[in-house]
C-alpha cells in the first residue's frame, strides 16, 4: 500500500521482510522494517495510511478485513475486561464496591510490567497511580522518621 491510502486491512507478517517509508517532497524523509503488525492503528481508527509498506525480499503476510480485526479487538477487550473483574472481586479493598464500579475500574486498568528490583514507587513522591500486583511480588518498606534515607 501507499502512503494517503485508505486503511483496509491489518497486516500480519508471516515470513520475510517488509519496511515502510515515508516521503515528502519525493525526498524519502523516514524508513524502518514493519515486523510483526502493521496497519492496525490506521483501520482502528480509520485514518489514511501514513506510510508506503513494501516488500524487501520475498515473503507473506496474513491479512485481516476490518470487521474481522474490529471482531478480534473487542472479543479480546470484553474477555480481557472479565478476567480482570474476576482479579478485582477478589481484593479486599473493593469488597464493597458495586458490579458498575469494578467494571468500570477494570475497563480503566493497563498492565504494567517492571523488572526485578526496580523501584515502583518512593516514599515522599506524588502518587500518580494505584497498582495492583497480578502476578509476581513486590516489597514495600516504610522509612521511620529519624532514619536514614532508603534506597
Amino acid at each position: 500500500f501507499s502512503e494517503g491510502d485508505s486503511a483496509q486491512f491489518c497486516y500480519v507478517v508471516n515470513t520475510g521482510r517488509f519496511s515502510a517509508s515515508t516521503v515528502v517532497n519525493n525526498c524519502v524523509t523516514k524508513q524502518w522494517a514493519l515486523t510483526g503488525v502493521f496497519g492496525e492503528l490506521a483501520l482502528m481508527h480509520s485514518y489514511p495510511l501514513n506510510y508506503t509498506a513494501k516488500a524487501e525480499t520475498a515473503g507473506s503476510l496474513w491479512v485481516l478485513d476490518r470487521a474481522t480485526f474490529r471482531h478480534i479487538v473487542i472479543s479480546s477487550t470484553v474477555t480481557r475486561t472479565r478476567i480482570i473483574e474476576q482479579f478485582l472481586r477478589k481484593c479486599a479493598i473493593l469488597a464493597n464496591s458495586s458490579d458498575d464500579e469494578v467494571h468500570k475500574l477494570a475497563d480503566a486498568i493497563e498492565p504494567t510490567q517492571f523488572s526485578d528490583g526496580q523501584v515502583v514507587v518512593r516514599q515522599g513522591d506524588q502518587a500518580d497511580a494505584f497498582y495492583f500486583v497480578e502476578s509476581g511480588s513486590a516489597r514495600v518498606a516504610q522509612q521511620a522518621p529519624g532514619y536514614a534515607n532508603m534506597h
